[in-house]
């Protein structure tokens, strides 16, 4: 073998074990969490290993085409306090208690060790409050042609006139509950959301 192919070897393992690692940091889906107004709410973030001290994390909360954001649960001390940190029942887990949330505490939310490389780990995105207005539509298509010459059929939801552009589209087909697939939402001139959500069923 020759230097250069020996070489172009040695340096595909080393792109080959820094995928695979990269893949295996990769977070988990988050749960979705509702709430209404002035409710107090806790939402949790798993480890793989003993959570020892809760100073030694941060939480971050992320809004729909935002750069996630710092939450301040370190300087609060009191009754007054919104966000506090603390363990879980679990050994491994993480909390972040929101007391008497609004319907701008929507977002999704991480958490990540201090003085750490390691990346953001998923929490829950929480969705507080109803926001559907006078102006709220759901329209389902169905495409149309040969469906008989299709495995699949895709499926398109369009929620239009809402609120807020922190929602959760969930597709109910013959009794099974479904997130589907959403886009991150569309303000209109009249200052509500429209999203889109499309999901795949058999034919």
């Amino acid at each position: 073998m020759s230097k250069e192919s020996l070489f172009l070897m040695v340096i595909f393992q080393v792109l080959r074990v820094y995928v695979t690692e990269s893949e295996s940091c990769l977070p988990q889906s988050s749960i979705i969490m509702t709430a209404e107004v002035g409710e107090t709410v806790e939402l949790a973030c798993h480890y793989s290993y003993v959570v020892v001290l809760v100073s030694s994390y941060f939480w971050y909360k992320q809004r729909v085409g935002e750069a996630p954001k710092l939450i301040d649960s370190q300087s609060c001390q009191g009754a007054d306090c919104t966000f506090i940190s603390k363990k879980g029942n679990s050994e491994n887990v993480l909390i972040l208690e929101i007391r008497n949330v609004h319907v701008n505490d929507s977002g999704s939310y991480y958490c990540a060790r201090r003085g750490n490389y390691t990346p953001l780990q998923n929490g829950p995105i929480l969705l507080v409050g109803d926001s559907s207005t006078n102006k709220t539509a759901v329209l389902a298509f169905v495409p149309t042609g040969e469906l008989h010459l299709r495995e699949t059929v895709p499926l398109v939801c369009l929620v239009s006139g809402v609120s807020s552009n922190q929602i959760a589209i969930f597709w109910n087909i013959s009794g099974l509950v479904t997130e589907g697939q959403s886009d991150p939402g569309t303000m209109e001139a009249d200052g509500t959301y429209s999203f889109r959500s499309h999901v795949k069923v058999s034919r």
